[in-house]
């Protein structure tokens, strides 16, 4: 089966396990730029030139209150993950060991000792993995999304200088990376 595929099997297995992962680990994310905020509205509050409502006493509140949320996002997070990764790891052993119990005598054993831990162990570790990276994506892009945000609003030309060398050498990355892929394409195997 390919990876792609059995990562999208994964993924809609126990939904509610990955869905509670990006729930608490969008809070996560997004309360460090928002703490980060508060901090500065702190200081713009003592300088007399903050642009919230807010008095200094209720800011400097909000902020343990923050850090208190941002720990229970990660502790449940940490929680969530443990319960995605174990019952994930069950779930896809269970299948191995079905799909070699169902083959007759040692056409269902991989060559060697070191090749079936592999697969018991390596395998199943590098896929769920893949499927948490894949998950992951999306609060990381929110909290991009916030950050160009909150930098524009500063100096939207700033912003343009960081952001755009970063975005090209990323586009001038991926290509060489493509162009390497396509030539290993083409060398003779030894």
């Amino acid at each position: 089966m390919r990876v792609w595929k059995l990562t999208g099997k994964l993924l809609k297995h126990r939904p509610w396990t990955i869905i509670s992962q990006l729930i608490f680990l969008t809070g996560l994310v997004t309360l460090k730029p928002t703490t980060d905020y508060i901090v500065s509205q702190i200081f713009d509050k003592l300088e007399g030139v903050s642009q919230l409502q807010l008095g200094l006493w209720s800011l400097v509140i909000i902020l343990p209150v923050l850090f208190f949320i941002r720990f229970l996002c990660n502790i449940f997070e940490l929680l969530f993950w443990e319960l995605y990764w174990q019952s994930q790891t069950i779930l896809l052993r269970m299948n191995m060991m079905k799909g070699i119990l169902k083959k007759p005598g040692a056409k269902a054993i991989p060559n060697s000792p070191g090749e079936a831990i592999s697969r018991f162990r390596g395998d199943v570790f590098e896929v769920i993995l893949f499927s948490k990276v894949l998950a992951y994506r999306i609060p990381f892009l929110i909290y991009l999304g916030i950050s160009l945000t909150y930098m524009s609003q500063i100096s939207w030309k700033l912003t343009l200088i960081v952001f755009l060398p970063i975005s090209l050498s990323l586009v001038v990355a991926g290509k060489k990376n493509s162009a390497c892929l396509r030539l290993g394409d083409y060398r003779p195997a030894v």
